[in-house]
């Protein structure tokens, strides 16, 4: 039940900058730098495991690059301690 209550979380942590980087969903915005690309699977740690997730993905309009999605990035650490250690250390 912590699981889904975390990935119900999770959806609505992401939901916010992938709208703030890719606009609305089917509302047109010429100005916007990016366009959503669909989704592939990905998975996040939560509960000290692997739990399997969709990945938004986005490109910039021009269609080179894929945008990152910070919020993405610090989920998908597998362990932040680790990470931030690492950091540190340099």
């Amino acid at each position: 039940m912590a699981v889904a209550a975390g990935l119900r979380v999770f959806d609505a942590v992401l939901a916010e900058p992938v709208t703030t980087i890719v606009g609305a969903k089917g509302k047109h915005d010429p100005d916007r730098t990016a366009v959503g690309d669909g989704s592939e699977a990905g998975s996040v740690v939560l509960g000290g495991r692997k739990v399997p997730v969709r990945r938004p993905r986005s490109r910039h309009v021009d269609g080179r690059s894929e945008v990152t999605i910070p919020v993405w990035e610090n989920f998908t650490a597998t362990d932040l301690l680790d990470t931030l250690t690492m950091k540190e250390l340099g």
